[in-house]
């Protein structure tokens, strides 16, 4: 089913967050089944895409409360930013996702919008906005740019499929072009990202037997193949890193008990280099592959740490703690300049003081 956080069960009904409001569905908890269509029983509840958590809770007398106002209620400021955590500029406030800059540094491709974010590109500068989707439902996110700047590739939902994610590939000039890459079937695309070079898209391949760093020509042409699995489904959805001289890969997994970032070679997945201690998540490169970021601790500041190519392996140096900001995790919820001197951060501000309803018996909205 498509959800966008936990559901909760009462009164033989499985409720949960879809769109901009809760639906319930009658569900069968003997058989595991939902049973007829979802209907919608409450209106703009307020939800941290971040952490995929709405503001309601049910009980089995009938009695539910939630918080008002939608996903824009947790307001977000795009901003530029230095090492020292300082906030140099600011792009705009909205509810931005998934910030990725253009290869030139002009552009900015990002996910934006309530209750059903769509693709935009911004000017890095001016904050010009230009839309290239239109109420297409493409939640999963986390554009990335082709090497000449051309094309954002970002994972789509499959309509025929139900479920699931295949790939979209989306004409920055607004020209409206664009393309479709459906995957095999029972496999689900998350954070896809063009190779350097730009004959490949990488991404992460999610299955019910598990998930894995897989690729397929950007043309579409050839079936996907595998690179490496990836330990811990629960960080399926977490996105990796090419470095920018198309060798390595830096990626999370929780197979050590916790979130860490690993780096391995790409695109032939040999040895392994712990790069975080500290629940690390979120790697992203300097422009000359010689420097990691990642969000890491329970703050979850910004680190950056030196790594030196040496043979077929590499050399990690000390990890550097840089600030702490508070960043909203949708996708990745920051990118770095080419030099890495400045960081574009979604930072969240305080949310709307929207209200909290309390309803004496949502199965009433049920029989409207």
């Amino acid at each position: 089913m498509n959800a966008d956080g936990p559901g909760q069960y009462a009164s033989g009904y499985l409720l949960y967050h879809t769109g901009n409001g809760v639906v319930a569905q009658r569900f069968d908890p003997s058989s595991g089944t939902l049973e007829g269509d979802a209907t919608k029983i409450a209106e703009r509840v307020q939800q941290d895409r971040g952490v995929w958590r709405t503001s309601f809770s049910v009980a089995a007398n009938g009695v539910m409360i939630y918080h008002e106002g939608g996903a824009a209620a947790l307001k977000t400021k795009l901003s530029w930013i230095d090492r020292t955590g300082k906030v140099l500029s600011e792009v705009g406030s909205d509810t931005w996702q998934s910030p990725r800059i253009s290869p030139d540094g002009k552009k900015i491709g990002v996910m934006l919008g309530d209750p059903q974010p769509d693709n935009w590109v911004v000017d890095s500068e001016t904050g010009t906005r230009t839309r290239l989707t239109f109420a297409t439902g493409n939640r999963a996110g986390d554009p990335s740019w082709s090497p000449d700047g051309k094309w954002l590739v970002m994972a789509s939902p499959i309509p025929q499929a139900g479920y699931g994610n295949g790939l979209e590939i989306l004409d920055v000039s607004g020209a409206g072009a664009k393309r479709k890459i459906d995957l095999e079937p029972n496999a689900t695309a998350n954070a896809p990202q063009f190779t350097p070079d730009g004959k490949y898209i990488a991404y992460i391949r999610v299955t019910a037997e598990g998930s894995s760093l897989s690729a397929i020509a950007a043309d579409g042409s050839g079936k996907p193949f595998k690179i490496m699995d990836i330990p811990g489904a629960l960080l399926a959805g977490l996105p990796f890193r090419i470095s920018p001289n198309g060798r390595w890969v830096a990626y999370t997994s929780n197979e050590s008990g916790q979130s860490e970032v690993y780096v391995t070679s790409f695109p032939k997945a040999v040895g392994k280099w712990q790069i975080s201690s500290n629940f690390g998540a979120y790697p992203t490169w300097r422009g000359d592959s010689k420097e990691i970021y990642f969000l890491a601790g329970n703050d979850l500041a910004m680190h950056a740490v030196l790594v030196r190519e040496a043979g077929n392996g590499i050399e990690v140096g000390k990890v550097q703690r840089l600030f702490s900001v508070s960043l909203l995790g949708s996708g990745v919820p920051y990118d770095v300049s080419g030099d890495g001197q400045r960081f574009l951060g979604v930072i969240l501000t305080e949310p709307e003081n929207g209200a909290l309803t309390l309803v004496s018996d949502w199965k009433a909205e049920l029989k409207k």
